[in-house]
């Protein structure tokens, strides 16, 4: 259901740094798991790649070396990822399949109401 595939719920892509700030907002996971990081700002932390070059050099880091560069350009790639699955749900065969589920799992409620 997290990931919309069963056609009841909403599409979710998640933001990693979002949740990233969310769930880990003291950092004690990266600090744990990625000592290279350890000692950038908690202001920075989840996103090094916003040090700018004079926090590098504050900081003894440098992005590239001590820490890889992104590789996905989230935004853009949330864009293209969303497009595409929109396409598919908004799609004949998505709707079908969505009332098939619904059908088989989704709990049947009597519409009556006590006291009616």
């Amino acid at each position: 259901m997290q990931a919309g595939t069963t056609g009841i719920n909403t599409l979710r892509i998640y933001n990693p740094v979002k949740q990233s700030k969310e769930k880990d907002k003291d950092a004690i996971f990266i600090k744990k798991w990625l000592p290279e990081l350890k000692d950038i700002p908690l202001k920075f932390i989840h996103e090094p790649w916003l040090l700018s070059s004079m926090d590098e050099i504050l900081y003894n880091f440098k992005l590239g070396e001590d820490y890889p560069k992104p590789i996905v350009d989230f935004e853009k790639e949330h864009r293209y990822a969303r497009d595409q699955l929109w396409s598919i749900k908004n799609s004949h065969e998505s709707k079908f399949q969505s009332r098939s589920i619904l059908l088989k799992h989704a709990r049947k409620t009597n519409k009556k109401r006590k006291g009616n």
